[in-house]
């Protein structure tokens, strides 16, 4: 690929499903979240920055929600449009602009939680499933850049 170029669409739209597991279980381990665990009792006095249970509801269903859409925009392209790879291509990008903002919020939201693991966990709370998602989110996300760029 040259700059200014399109990547292939099929190493973009992996791009887009890899995050999905993550997802997936940031939800479920959101869903599991036990109060009375070590991050429910020991939190500080003034709070999380973000609440726990909603910090990952947001990442997972937000990821979730996006994986969806483009997914629904895909098949309609491929339905509707037909094979003709030009009109496909531009189908393909007019997804570029909400894609961008949400990997700009993605990265937002990852750096909110790595800041909330560091400074706001006690130790007993970094050994409990919500934060090693919380933790596992930020680096997913931070780290997973190079792949959708």
């Amino acid at each position: 690929d040259t700059f200014g170029e399109p990547r292939n669409q099929q190493s973009a739209q992996g791009g887009n499903f890899c995050f999905l597991a993550p997802a997936i279980v940031a939800v479920v381990i959101a869903s599991e979240f036990n109060e009375n665990a070590a991050c429910g009792t020991q939190e500080p006095a003034d709070g999380y920055t973000i609440d726990l249970v909603t910090y990952l509801n947001v990442a997972g269903y937000v990821t979730i929600a996006w994986g969806a859409f483009y997914l629904c925009c895909s098949c309609f392209s491929k339905c509707v449009i037909g094979s003709d790879e030009e009109s496909q291509l531009k189908c393909q990008q007019l997804l570029l602009g909400p894609a961008c903002c949400i990997l700009l919020f993605n990265i937002s939201w990852a750096a909110v939680g790595l800041y909330m693991y560091d400074n706001e966990f006690t130790d007993d709370c970094k050994d409990t499933s919500i934060a090693k998602m919380i933790l596992a989110w930020g680096i997913i996300q931070i780290g997973g850049i190079g792949l959708v760029c």
